[in-house]
């Protein structure tokens, strides 16, 4: 079972769909959310392939957009920035769990004399609280409940059983409920548009991709195993990153899968934090912005090996109508939406990584000084970080007889010239 398993990852890994997550490629626009939409739409359609479905190839993409709560020009920015590009890629996810399949489930109904405390206005409350006490005198009698409003006993006994009800309250209610959840594993984004919108609104729009190599590739992390895998076309985007100026990196966040110069996937993960102004011990406030954007990373990374989502959305509709002894009508109306998209806490076992690269560069909007780290994953460490795993929990006894080893192996001095040279170079 494990060599089938290794074998579809091999398969899945080295298929013509990989080479199109190879290259991240990002801009920084107004209007993010249309700039992105608009050119993914148009690229992909270019390719036979459509926003939002499952394409020949089993690849699917979807766009997620959020703003930021802090306006550029404020401290704070970068971490709403942070915060707003984590929404995009959360709602983008959301939609790869809807595709999934949702379950529906709605009810709905009308009537009268129910309780009522919402208004249009403060009279209308008023107003309300008493047809709450009215609704209690009904239950019992309708006509008691008519007289405490002012109606004559007279008048009532004139009415009939529905014009006595038409001078209360009428109601109708809708509430629909869809709910999906699952795991998603090796899901990258190919694209990032950011800017400014108007009115201190700044968004940030990604465009997520999911594919069968980068969902081997994640299993291969989470498995932690050495799987054997074909190498691939080797791409220009590592070499490309390593030596980007600081400026460049800014717009790149989330989570690149590519291929190094000898054929193997390699797995980047961003993160950013701001470097705060201090008025003293500024390396202080440096250090923790680069140890921030290290942890940032490693969670986009983990995210990328696994995450559990689950998205909920409530609609209701809601239509009063409410009649006084006067003559008087009060109508209220409203529409409620509410959206929860929640990662569940997962964890991730032996997570394997290290530090690529380190920047600094100041944001083009806010200018801001920002701290950013690549963190990688790749075959290579994987299998060196094993092996040092291994290394550094040898027991006492075991280090031992390897130290007796060493010493009967290097106990003979060796010759250079007239000369007899002993000790280790590792001591220098």
């Amino acid at each position: 079972a494990s060599d089938d398993k290794s074998d579809e990852i091999k398969k899945l890994a080295n298929s013509e769909a990989m080479k199109e997550v190879q290259d991240l490629t990002v801009e920084i626009k107004p209007y993010p959310s249309d700039v992105l939409r608009e050119f993914v739409t148009k690229s992909l359609g270019k390719k036979g392939k459509t926003l939002g479905q499952v394409n020949s190839d089993g690849t699917i993409y979807n766009i997620g957009a959020a703003s930021t709560g802090v306006p550029s020009n404020r401290t704070g920015f970068i971490a709403s920035r942070n915060i707003a590009f984590r929404k995009a890629v959360l709602t983008a996810k959301s939609e790869f769990i809807r595709a999934q399949g949702m379950k529906v489930s709605s009810e709905e109904g009308m009537s009268i004399l129910d309780n009522f405390v919402e208004g249009t206005d403060p009279e209308t409350q008023k107003k309300a609280s008493f047809l709450q006490k009215l609704g209690r005198l009904a239950n019992q009698s309708v006509d008691k409940a008519l007289i405490e409003l002012g109606v004559s006993e007279t008048e009532v006994s004139k009415m009939n059983q529905g014009a006595k009800e038409a001078m209360f309250r009428e109601e109708y209610r809708q509430k629909g409920l869809q709910f999906a959840a699952g795991m998603l594993k090796g899901l990258s984004v190919c694209k990032i548009v950011e800017g400014e919108v108007g009115g201190n609104d700044y968004q940030v729009a990604v465009l997520v991709k999911y594919s069968k190599e980068n969902q081997a590739l994640a299993a291969m992390i989470q498995d932690d195993k050495n799987y054997q895998l074909s190498p691939q076309k080797p791409s220009k985007s590592l070499d490309k990153i390593r030596n980007a100026d600081p400026k460049d990196l800014l717009p790149r966040m989330g989570v690149l899968t590519t291929v190094d110069k000898n054929g193997q996937s390699i797995v980047l993960a961003y993160g950013q934090s701001e470097i705060r102004k201090t008025s003293s011990r500024q390396s202080a406030a440096e250090s923790r912005a680069f140890s921030q954007a290290a942890n940032i990373a490693r969670d986009n990374l983990k995210n990328f090996v696994a995450q559990d989502i689950a998205l909920e959305e409530i609609t209701e509709n809601a239509e009063v109508l409410s009649s006084y002894a006067d003559g008087s009508q009060d109508f209220f109306s409203q529409n409620k939406f509410e959206q929860s998209i929640q990662s569940k806490m997962s964890s991730v076992d032996n997570l394997r990584s290290y530090e690529m690269k380190r920047w600094k560069a100041q944001h083009p909007e806010s200018g801001h000084l920002v701290a950013g780290v690549i963190i990688a994953w790749s075959k290579d460490f994987a299998n060196k970080s094993r092996n040092l795993q291994k290394t550094l929990n040898t027991s006492n006894e075991d280090l031992f007889k390897e130290d007796n080893s060493n010493l009967e192996e290097n106990s003979s001095p060796t010759k250079s010239g007239d000369y007899m040279i002993g000790g280790d170079d590792e001591d220098f």
